[in-house]
C-alpha cells in the first residue's frame, strides 16, 4: 500500500513539473511570437526614450531634395507665402500631403510604442481647448481632431508638420486651463505658420546660393540621410519662429476667451526654474529662455488688448520683404542668361567696375529696391 502511494505522488510530481514545463514552453512561444511587435529592449526604456527613438523617413513622405531643389530653381518666388497674422513670408517646399505623411509616421509608432497617456480625463480635458482654439484657425489650415499625450513626467510639447499637437504628461498635470491654452495654442501656432514644414524646406536648398537671402535668422536642419532622429521632439525653431508662435498663441488663446495671462505665468515658471536640474530639461532644450520671451508676450498682450485683430508687422518688415522679393527677381533675371560675358565691359556704364558675383549683385539689388520701396511707402504717408 505503501509503495503504491509513494508511486502515485510521484506521478503528480511527475505531471505538475511537466505541467510547469509545458507552461515555460508556452509563455517562451507567446514572447518570441511578441518580439517582433514590441522589441525586447523596450521593456527596459522608459517612455520618454522610446519617443525620442521615433524615426522618420522623408523619402516615403515623397520628399527627395533634387525634385524640390528643380521646383525651387524653376519658381522661387511662389514658394514665399505670408504667415498667418504675419508680414514676413515663410518659404516653403514642403506640401501639406507631405507634411500629413511625416506626421502619420510619428502618430503610428506613438501607438505602436504603446507609449500614450491612457486617461479620458486628461484627454477630454486637451481636446476641449484644443476644439476652442481651432474655431480661430486661418482658412486653409487643417485643424487637428485630437492631441496625444505621451506618458511620461518630463514637462515639453511639440507640433508636427501638419499641426498634429503631443503633449508631454508632466506638462498637463503641471498647469491650469488658461495656461495649458497657452501652451497649446502656442504649439498651434507653429502648425498654422508651418514652421516645421519651412524648416525641412530650406535644408533642402542649403547650397543654393538663394538661401542666403530667405532669412538670415532661421538655423539650418542637418539631414543625415532619409531618418530623423528625434527631429520632431528637438526641433529648435529660429527666433523669429518662435515669437511668431508665441504671438499667434495668444491671439487665439483671446480669441477663445481664455485669460492671455496664462501665457505670462507660464514663462514665469520656467523662468523660475531655469538653472536647476528638474524635469524641465526637455522644455528648456527645445524652447528659447523664458526671459527673452517675456518681452515678446507682454507686448503682444497689450497689442491684442487694444486690438483682437491685431496683425504683427510694419514698415520695416514690409521694407524686407520687398527687398527678398527684388533680390529673388534679380537672381532669377541673372540666370536666364548664363552665358552672358561679364568681360565685355564695352557696354558697361563703368568699365573699371568689377562684375563681382552673384551673391553680392543679388545683396545690393535688395537693398537698393528695399530703399527705393521705403520712400515710396514714406510718400503714401
Amino acid at each position: 500500500m505503501l509503495e503504491e502511494k509513494k508511486e502515485e505522488n510521484n506521478k503528480k510530481e511527475t505531471s505538475f513539473f511537466s505541467d510547469s514545463i509545458d507552461l515555460i514552453v508556452f509563455l517562451a512561444i507567446i514572447l518570441l511570437v511578441t518580439v517582433p511587435i514590441i522589441p525586447f529592449k523596450d521593456i527596459f526604456r522608459s517612455n520618454l526614450e522610446k519617443f525620442n527613438s521615433i524615426k522618420i523617413d522623408l523619402e516615403v513622405a515623397g520628399i527627395k531634395k533634387t525634385v524640390l531643389q528643380e521646383e525651387f530653381k524653376k519658381d522661387p518666388l511662389r514658394c514665399r507665402v505670408r504667415v498667418d497674422r504675419h508680414v514676413r513670408k515663410r518659404f516653403m517646399l514642403i506640401t501639406k500631403e507631405q507634411e500629413q505623411a511625416l506626421s502619420q509616421q510619428v502618430v503610428s509608432q506613438m501607438k505602436d510604442l504603446d507609449i500614450l497617456f491612457e486617461s479620458k480625463k486628461a484627454e477630454k480635458r486637451c481636446n476641449e481647448i484644443l476644439a476652442r482654439l481651432t474655431k480661430f484657425t486661418p482658412e486653409g489650415f487643417t485643424p487637428p481632431k485630437r492631441i496625444y499625450i505621451i506618458d511620461t513626467p518630463a514637462i515639453n510639447a511639440c507640433c508636427l508638420p501638419d499641426g498634429t499637437i503631443i503633449l508631454f504628461r508632466g506638462l498637463v498635470e503641471k498647469f491650469n486651463d488658461n495656461e495649458l491654452a497657452w501652451i497649446i495654442a502656442h504649439e498651434l501656432g507653429h502648425g498654422t505658420a508651418r514652421h516645421a514644414a519651412e524648416m525641412l524646406s530650406k535644408s533642402m536648398i542649403q547650397d543654393l546660393a538663394i538661401e542666403k537671402i530667405l532669412d538670415k535668422e532661421s538655423s539650418i536642419i542637418e539631414i543625415a540621410g532619409t531618418g530623423l532622429v528625434r527631429f520632431f521632439a528637438n526641433l529648435k525653431y529660429s527666433r523669429i519662429q518662435e515669437e511668431e508662435a508665441d504671438r499667434l498663441g495668444l491671439y487665439y488663446m483671446n480669441k477663445a476667451g481664455y485669460d492671455m495671462d496664462g501665457a505670462i505665468s507660464v514663462l514665469n515658471f520656467f523662468k523660475s526654474q531655469s538653472g536647476e536640474n528638474t524635469k524641465l530639461d526637455e522644455w528648456f532644450s527645445t524652447h528659447p529662455h523664458p526671459e527673452n520671451r517675456l518681452k515678446n508676450v507682454e507686448e503682444s498682450k497689450s497689442q491684442l488688448k487694444k486690438n483682437p485683430d491685431h496683425t504683427w508687422g510694419g514698415l520695416k518688415e514690409e521694407m524686407i520683404e520687398a527687398g527678398k522679393e527684388k533680390a529673388i527677381e534679380h537672381y532669377m533675371k541673372e540666370k536666364k542668361n548664363p552665358d552672358q560675358n561679364p568681360g565685355d565691359l564695352k557696354k558697361k556704364k563703368n568699365p573699371d567696375q568689377n562684375p563681382g558675383d552673384l551673391k553680392e549683385k543679388m545683396i545690393e539689388a535688395g537693398k537698393e529696391k528695399a530703399r527705393q520701396y521705403y520712400i515710396k511707402m514714406k510718400k503714401k504717408k
